[in-house]
């Protein structure tokens, strides 16, 4: 039997029935490990006996943990946590032990063993977007002059690629700028700008 199941005995067709709890229906169901046996007598008087054991089947307990959020382009691995002995059936169509998942929704599994006692579980997965930060268009100075780019916006984190960590970069050496920012959620956006340093005339 599985875990939380019954099964139903029948005698069949006699003049009365004693079984081993001494109940006296044509059925007996039975939902625990047990010993069970019958005596039936036809309508001649006569005398038969049958016994059967019942077993428990090991409870499957599918947990797919809990929901998680990711950030757009990344994934996710779904993981049922049993091995090559189970059958499963996701909600994707797949059959296999653990999916990779990118999109959000709500990923289920039916776990079945060999005894075709079955479990299920499910987990919800939401992606968040990526933030999205501008530093505008590249720009032009003069050689000698300086400029700035703006990482605009509330940020968690902002690091640029040289290594500076505040949101307005002041530059004044040619080259291209790129920042990294990180959002509330954890989610990263990168933008570059570049900057041109013209060089300033000569006067002979």
């Amino acid at each position: 039997l599985c875990s939380g199941s019954s099964f139903q005995f029948d005698a069949g067709v006699y003049s009365t029935y004693e079984w081993h709890d001494q109940s006296n229906l044509q059925t007996y169901s039975s939902k625990v490990e047990e010993l069970v046996y019958v005596i039936v007598k036809d309508s001649n008087g006569c005398l038969g006996t049958d016994t059967a054991n019942v077993f428990l089947g090991k409870p499957l307990l599918v947990n797919l943990g809990n929901d998680t959020t990711i950030c757009e382009g990344s994934k996710v691995n779904i993981n049922s946590s049993f091995g090559s002995n189970y059958t499963f059936t996701w909600n994707t169509l797949s059959t296999a032990e653990n999916i990779i998942v990118s999109n959000s929704g709500i990923y289920s599994v039916e776990v079945k063993d060999k005894s075709g006692c079955m479990a299920s579980d499910s987990i919800s997965v939401i992606v968040n977007n990526n933030p999205v930060v501008n530093l505008g268009i590249d720009k032009t100075i003069c050689e000698g002059d300086s400029s700035s780019f703006d990482a605009v916006g509330n940020w968690q984190w902002i690091e640029w690629n040289d290594l500076s960590l505040q949101q307005v970069l002041k530059v004044k050496t040619k080259g291209t700028y790129t920042v990294t920012v990180t959002d509330l959620n954890g989610c990263k956006g990168i933008d570059s700008a570049e900057l041109i340093v013209n060089q300033n005339p000569t006067v002979s």
